[in-house]
């Protein structure tokens, strides 16, 4: 409830909510991209572990293999109590 209240309630939600978002996903390894930071990535460029996820408050687009994919879907469900939608088929570009 006070994760819902500092996304939608307050002024400084976006800030809350990455403040409190970037511990969590860091604990799994992955690492926010310092030129946007609502990105974050794992693994290293040209390997196969390399996954990608942008946020947008508590939304979430990620790019990599299933199993990291699943990981981060994990926590957005077990902390936040955010479910998924499943797979995306198109985004606008």
């Amino acid at each position: 409830m006070a994760l819902q209240k500092g996304l939608y309630g307050l002024k400084q939600a976006g800030r809350i909510w990455n403040e409190r978002f970037k511990v969590d996903i860091e604990a799994l390894g992955f690492v926010q991209c310092q030129r946007d930071h609502a990105i974050f990535r794992i693994g290293d460029w040209g390997s196969r572990d390399l996954a990608v996820c942008a946020f947008w408050v508590d939304d979430e687009k990620g790019v990599g293999p299933r199993q990291q994919l699943d990981r981060v879907a994990s926590v957005f469900s077990q902390k936040y109590t955010i479910t998924g939608e499943g797979d995306i088929r198109w985004t606008p570009g």
